[in-house]
């Protein structure tokens, strides 16, 4: 399911944040999107999730500009394809670990046995022993870990990761990083990780300066 941008602006009011002649990613690959804060690496990830549509150009998942279906077909599609980790989690304080990662599932109906994948998925981040516990009873990391859980249950094919280890320490950097390298490379998918540590950019077979195609 490979992703290509052709001449993408996207601006917020009337300032431009991303101007990007033409950036493709093959699928399958691993990379890692490096940049200062505010330099438009969320923005870009939005972009290729459809959660923000650009303001000229296009956007191609898998040969389909999510640019121009509707705001309900970019859901359906996000959901179906695309698994988002958010640098602040996103997780519903008010629902379990297990059934954060449920809702999850429920909006694309993918799985008959929805519980049982869910189960075996957070037991692979380590947390079988940790499903009905809330975010608040939780650590950072294993919080982060549900997120993680939850992006991968549809099996999607592109896996976005937003700056996934800024509000880590270090050893829940290495099993955060570990976790997302093994998930996307056990199931073949694209995973893009935005950092602006270089240390962790390393960590992924490629890594990209976002300076490098934007062109503002």
């Amino acid at each position: 399911m490979p992703i290509e941008l052709l001449g993408v602006v996207k601006s917020f009011s009337t300032f431009p944040t991303i101007c990007i002649e033409q950036f493709r990613i093959a699928d399958g690959e691993r990379i890692a999107l490096v940049g200062k804060s505010g330099s438009g690496k969320s923005t870009l990830l939005n972009l290729i999730a459809g959660i923000v549509t650009p303001t000229s150009g296009s956007v191609s998942v898998d040969g389909i500009d999510i640019g121009k279906l509707s705001e309900a077909k970019r859901d359906q599609f996000r959901a179906a394809n695309i698994g988002y980790v958010f640098q602040t989690f996103n997780l519903i304080q008010g629902l379990t670990a297990l059934e954060n990662v449920l809702l999850a599932m429920g909006f694309a109906g993918k799985h008959k046995s929805p519980e049982t994948r869910a189960k075996e998925l957070l037991s692979r981040v380590g947390l079988e022993n940790k499903l009905r516990h809330k975010p608040r009873e939780l650590s950072v990391g294993e919080q982060q870990r549900v997120a993680i859980a939850r992006a991968v249950a549809n099996e999607p094919k592109i896996l976005l990761a937003d700056e996934p280890t800024a509000n880590l320490d270090e050893q829940n950097t290495d099993i955060v990083l570990n976790l997302l390298n093994e998930l996307s490379s056990s199931e073949p998918r694209i995973l893009i990780l935005v950092t602006h540590e270089r240390d962790v950019a390393a960590r992924l077979p490629r890594s990209i300066d976002l300076k490098s195609i934007n062109k503002i």
